[in-house]
């Protein structure tokens, strides 16, 4: 079975990727790197661009499984073009992963990268500017209701208060 995990940032994407998929018994995990090149034609592209791309040249096979979470969209943005589920679709993903964090952790997260990357805004001035950030990004229930729609989600499992979401197998 083919699986993507579609993020969202900040999220533990980078333990995932380095210390939990790799090491998954029969799991064929694509790193990082060649997964930015594999799904460029499918979160970069127009409709008519990825209408011409041929999905079979994509080649998935049963048990791999990539994670990379600019699929979400550019972090902090919300920019999620809702067009990319389908096109995991239609290249041949049978299930994805979404993994989510509280919104405020998020929101201390993502400022504490943009002030390590040279950013000098406060916090304030930081969510308050729209090129920076936008509350919609924090919006896990619609993203995650459109994905539910083309790849069913039931819950699986409850950790304390927090509920994690996973596909039925």
């Amino acid at each position: 079975m083919s699986i993507v995990h579609v993020g969202y940032h900040k999220t533990g994407t980078t333990f995932l990727q380095n210390e939990v998929f790799p090491y998954i018994e029969g799991v064929n995990y694509v790193n990082f790197n060649e997964c930015a090149i594999k799904f460029k034609k499918i979160y970069s592209s127009t409709t008519l661009e990825f209408k011409s791309y041929n999905t079979e040249e994509f080649e998935i096979s049963h048990g791999d499984l990539y994670s990379f979470e600019d699929l979400i969209g550019e972090m902090g943005l919300g920019t999620y073009n809702y067009e990319i589920a389908n096109r995991l679709k239609a290249v041949g993903f049978k299930k994805i992963i979404v993994t989510i964090r509280r919104q405020d952790k998020i929101i201390e997260s993502i400022y504490r990268q943009y002030i390590q990357r040279g950013g000098v805004l406060t916090a304030t001035k930081y969510i308050e500017n729209q090129d920076f950030f936008r509350w919609s990004y924090l919006n896990y229930y619609d993203l995650i209701e459109h994905y539910s729609d083309i790849f069913p989600f039931s819950v699986q499992h409850r950790r304390g208060k927090k509920k994690t979401y996973r596909q039925s197998l």
